[in-house]
């Protein structure tokens, strides 16, 4: 992981902690926050049929 943060979202809570906890270096830390409506929007579009073909 690099950069100034990493948002990430699922569907099984237990599995993402233990993932992302099983990679955090000492300098980084976690924080669990509420999903919001991009996080909504990016799951539902990510489930829709592309309109134009590609």
């Amino acid at each position: 992981m690099f950069g100034s943060s990493l948002h990430i979202s699922g569907k099984n809570k237990d599995l993402l902690l233990n993932s992302v906890t099983s990679e955090l270096k000492a300098n980084q830390k976690m924080e669990i926050i509420q999903t919001n409506l991009e996080d909504v929007f990016i799951y539902l579009m990510s489930h829709s049929q592309d309109n134009y073909g590609v």
